[in-house]
């Protein structure tokens, strides 16, 4: 399958965590969870995610792999695998150390 848009892929991770998170049973009910896509240093919220893609690489694995013809025309392209390296990172702008700490460790 051809993807042509990172932010597929991403998407889809933080719209997960964005629905699964808030289901569990030790989440607050009355907290309201953030999730981004945006770097660790620019989300904010009492309870906020980062799931920021850092770097994109080419995948040696599928490089090298040798790509059968399925039909009679030929394959003009390979395809390309790719290794989306992600960091995920609780931020909690609570003033209590305390709390917040808590509330980084909870997400």
């Amino acid at each position: 399958m051809a993807l042509l848009d990172l932010g597929l892929a991403t998407r889809c991770f933080t719209t997960l965590l964005e629905e699964r998170i808030p289901t569990f049973p030790d989440w607050p009910g009355s907290a309201t969870l953030v999730v981004s896509a945006g770097p660790p240093d620019l989300v904010a919220g009492a309870h906020a995610l980062s799931f920021y893609l850092y770097h994109a690489r080419k995948d040696a694995h599928t490089e090298a792999q040798d790509w059968g013809v399925g039909g009679a025309n030929p394959q003009r392209f390979k395809p390309m695998g790719l290794t989306l390296h992600y960091v995920l990172t609780p931020r909690s702008n609570i003033a209590d150390p305390h709390s917040r700490a808590l509330a980084d460790q909870l997400m």
